[in-house]
């Protein structure tokens, strides 16, 4: 939730994508509250399948509708895809929260991108920059053991001078 407040207080238009129901979010029911009352949108049972983009920058982010299907070993609905249910959000920045450690899958996804011993993203400790130029990482992904709170993503409403 912390990044993703902190998106929109930056100015930017920010979405919270979540693959299943907002009563399954890990994050604190005030929390979302707080974030929803600064402007945040929510999207449930919504999943990111695919950031697209051009000559390095983000362009869009495409997801799919989810219905909650049979329970899975933790006892809540697995989230389904629901076939034909694609949409395109337009966006130009992207941050990955996804729980307290870096999924494999993403850390598997860029092509170079360090991670220390304890499979955390490796970043710089003053800016955050990972090994890959204007990728940056925080929070649990970077930090771990759930210290680092983190959530949401961001599009236009950069600040021309700084770029945040």
């Amino acid at each position: 939730m912390d990044a993703v407040r902190t998106a929109v207080r930056l100015g930017g238009e920010t979405h919270l994508v979540y693959r299943r129901s907002c009563g399954e979010m890990p994050a604190r029911r005030v929390e979302a509250l707080h974030a929803e009352e600064e402007g945040v949108r929510f999207h449930f049972l919504t999943a990111p399948v695919e950031i697209s983009g051009v000559g390095g920058r983000v362009t869009g982010v495409k997801c799919v509708k989810m219905r909650p299907g049979t329970s899975d070993l933790s006892g809540r609905p697995r989230p389904v895809e629901i076939p034909g249910s694609g949409f395109t959000f337009d966006c130009d920045q992207v941050i990955l929260a996804i729980g307290t450690t870096p999924n494999r899958l993403v850390t598997q996804a860029f092509e170079g991108l360090a991670v220390n011993e304890k499979g955390m993203i490796a970043a710089d400790p003053e800016t955050g920059e990972t090994s890959i130029e204007n990728v940056y990482a925080g929070g649990d992904g970077h930090i771990g053991d759930g210290r680092g709170q983190t959530g949401g993503g961001s599009d236009a409403g950069k600040d021309e001078e700084t770029g945040f």
